[in-house]
């Protein structure tokens, strides 16, 4: 029904007599004609909607979960078509009017074509293929179809494939695990990221995720709601100085709003948590992480605010906390952002969000190389932090507003541990109860050790380059190349002409395909590794110690600046500042001194990256450096610099020396990093000599840059 939308009158405007009078058709309007009036409007309605139902409104990961399986049934057609090319030459004139054999046909190619086997698995793609159904037709398929392709699934499919029934056991992380895999990302870690920035925002958003339980959709860009750049920002974060227990002392809080949580983005409803800092602890504290993220954008509004005085600050006797507030322009900043490629190096996005898939990755790595014995994903944490939550007391509503959840079926359904905390055999015996020892038992542990593998071996690289699916492309690639070249002269003169399109794009095809397949080895051998890695490292551990003797290295596992020499001199003096705070009978003014330097080197190390350097240099052309150390300065520099030194890679301060200086071995290699690193996202405006002494301007060629190199610096090209 629709209703007609009036004006609000002002009550300090005159009224005038108009609006108070009625006419004589509203004065004759008995209460039995409005009845009558209202049951013909509903009448007229239901017609309307019996003639066009509306659609539900579907979230935003359901229509991306459609989107895809869309993509998926479009594919299996294409397959299909190869075979009968009538039969499946429009895909949804097959999901419309297919029998359910097409259907059956359909789960049998995904069995043969992903890895999926859980039966479960093959229900929720039915449920999901029959959702699409409804959503591009406004109809149900034949229940007939429907009770035929079921129990296909439930019997034929189950069997042939050998379908596990049951769900999948969820790994948890707690707080022990965390700490270690921390612990290990800060001082031991040697894996390069694109940006050091990424590395500060992914501990930080594990730390969130610990500390108030959301989804990480709720901090990055989820992958439901790709390009709307949707994530947490300035303005969703406040900082408060609380006035502690002690009056001479205050506590920095954080308090964060989260808008975005699933289900509830276009709603008024927002959820807000509270998170306080861990000044022993630099590497479970959240407050130190966000504010090295907050400093270095140059966030808060007071401008002479530094990390050396933000310590200093007292909360008024009339108050009790302090806000520090952010500037306006930064409020809709995300606080987690993406990498960019520039001619210059990598960079921080000023605007665009983290995405999903860079942290699931990440974490993913870093439980790898951390010692986990499972796959890990960030949803291992939140389930941890549910089953805690539930075993402490806490109330339904408090349980459903933390996580998220409209009611608490879905907790038990999907988050409820199966593991059994309560002391049964001390109830069984009437002793005291060891649930201490009953949680100790159920944390998840990471194994250090200097055998653990952390990319496939040499041996295992060369048996993935005999695959026999492998060297068949390869071979026809090859075959592809010599074509090309004997009849326009080369792959690259291929690429200009407008003749043999479909050559290239075949071409392209292969190289996809080859490098897909390689990489699919390689992932599926690393992980065949760390399975027989983890599933034998006790055995040999314990034969060691019943022979005297011990399999680790305890000089390996200690995280100081003798074992792991870090590239970057902030990483080494962060390493250095939480060995420091490990120490229990350290003052509280010595204690936040480190963390006020911790914040500081955090803000310094958001500007940094480094490149991982694929062939080693030259040996007349190395340039002799000492060892970085914390006092390293960089040389004098001058104007001309070595032939084969990258003119873009020594004006990049935020590199490392080392890596600034590297030389090339020939003007060959300098060449092709240059065309391969630096072109393709070369600037079109014009910019100043990246050389520190230079100063020119350059008009945005690169042709020119290239001269100026030769000409000024003594770049050889």
């Amino acid at each position: 029904m629709a209703f007609e939308t009036r004006e609000l009158v002002q009550l300090d405007q005159p009224v005038s007599k108009q609006t108070w009078t009625l006419s004589s058709d509203v004065l004759d309007f008995t209460p039995d004609d409005a009845l009558h009036h209202l049951a013909a409007e509903l009448v007229a309605e239901s017609d309307v909607i019996e003639s066009c139902p509306p659609k539900k409104k579907l979230s935003g990961a359901t229509i991306d979960m459609l989107r895809r399986l869309k993509v998926v049934w479009v594919r299996y057609c294409q397959t299909m078509a190869l075979r009968d090319p009538e039969g499946y030459a429009c895909p949804l004139t097959v999901l419309r009017d297919g029998p359910a054999k097409k259907y059956m046909i359909f789960f049998a190619w995904y069995c043969m074509n992903y890895p999926a086997r859980r039966l479960n698995s093959y229900d929720s793609k039915w449920r999901a293929l029959r959702c699409l159904f409804f959503f591009e037709f406004d109809s149900v398929i034949n229940p007939t179809i429907s009770r035929h392709v079921n129990n296909y699934i439930r019997k034929e499919l189950c069997e042939k494939f050998n379908l596990l029934e049951g769900t999948r056991p969820k790994r948890e992380l707690g707080p022990v695990g965390l700490y270690s895999l921390l612990d290990y990302h800060w001082t031991l870690d040697r894996e390069i990221f694109k940006h050091e920035r990424e590395r500060l925002q992914v501990a930080t958003v594990l730390l969130f995720i610990s500390y108030t339980s959301l989804r990480p959709g709720s901090l990055v860009e989820s992958n439901c709601y790709r390009g709307t750049n949707q994530s947490l920002q300035y303005k969703d974060v406040r900082v408060f100085l609380l006035r502690a227990d002690n009056e001479n002392a205050s506590v920095l809080v954080l308090e964060l709003d989260a808008w975005l949580q699933k289900g509830k983005r276009h709603r008024a409803e927002l959820t807000t948590f509270t998170m306080y800092e861990q000044p022993g602890n630099l590497i479970l504290c959240p407050v130190t992480h966000f504010l090295g993220l907050a400093f270095a954008d140059v966030a808060f509004r007071n401008e002479k605010l530094t990390p050396e005085n933000i310590r200093t600050l007292q909360v008024p006797k009339d108050q009790g906390k302090l806000q520090i507030k952010f500037k306006d322009e930064v409020s809709e900043v995300p606080i987690f952002r993406r990498v960019e490629q520039t001619a210059f190096g990598p960079r921080i996005s000023a605007e665009r969000a983290m995405p999903y898939n860079t942290l699931h990755f990440a974490v993913g790595r870093l439980g790898q190389r951390g010692g986990c014995d499972f796959a890990l994903h960030p949803y291992a944490i939140r389930r941890y932090v549910a089953t805690t939550m539930d075993a402490s007391g806490v109330s339904t509503a408090q349980l459903c507003l933390s996580l998220g959840h409209a009611g608490a079926d879905t907790f038990r359904k999907h988050y409820q541990s199966r593991r059994v905390t309560v002391d049964v055999q001390s109830c069984f015996l009437g002793t005291r109860s060891r649930a201490d020892l009953i949680k100790a038992a159920s944390e998840t542990y990471t194994r250090r050790h200097p055998d653990l593998p952390q990319r496939p071996p040499e041996e295992e690289k060369q048996q993935i380059s005999r695959d026999s699916q492998l060297c068949d492309m390869r071979e026809k690639r090859q075959q592809l190349k010599d074509l090309l070249t004997a009849k326009y002269g080369g792959l690259k003169r291929a690429r200009q002409s407008s003749t043999c399109e479909d050559l290239i794009q075949k071409w392209d095809r292969y190289s996809r395909d080859i490098m897909k397949r390689s990489r699919t080895l390689k992932k599926k051998s690393h992980r065949e590794a760390l399975y027989t890695f983890h599933d034998n490292a006790d055995v040999l551990e314990v034969d060691a110690q019943l022979n005297g003797r011990t399999t680790c290295k305890a000089s390996t596992l200690e995280p100081t600046l003798e074992t792991v020499d870090h590239q970057i001199l902030e990483r080494r003096r962060f390493a250095a500042l939480v060995e420091e705070a490990r120490n229990t009978e350290i003052e509280q003014a010595a204690l936040g001194r480190i963390v006020t330097v911790a914040v500081r080197t955090l803000v310094q190390l958001c500007g940094r990256y480094e490149c991982r350097l694929s062939k080693k240099p030259s040996v007349k052309l190395t340039i002799s450096t000492p060892k970085p150390k914390l006092t390293l300065l960089p040389p004098k520099p001058t104007l001309l610099l070595p032939s084969t030194i990258c003119l873009l890679c020594y004006g990049d301060r935020s590199r490392p020396i080392d890596q600034r200086t590297y030389p090339f071995a020939c003007r060959f290699s300098l060449k092709r990093h240059l065309v391969s690193c630096h072109e393709p996202h070369f600037p079109t405006q014009p910019f100043t000599c990246p050389h520190e002494l230079c100063g020119a301007t350059l008009n945005g060629s690169f042709v020119q840059f290239q001269s100026h190199a030769t000409r000024v610096h003594g770049a050889t090209l």
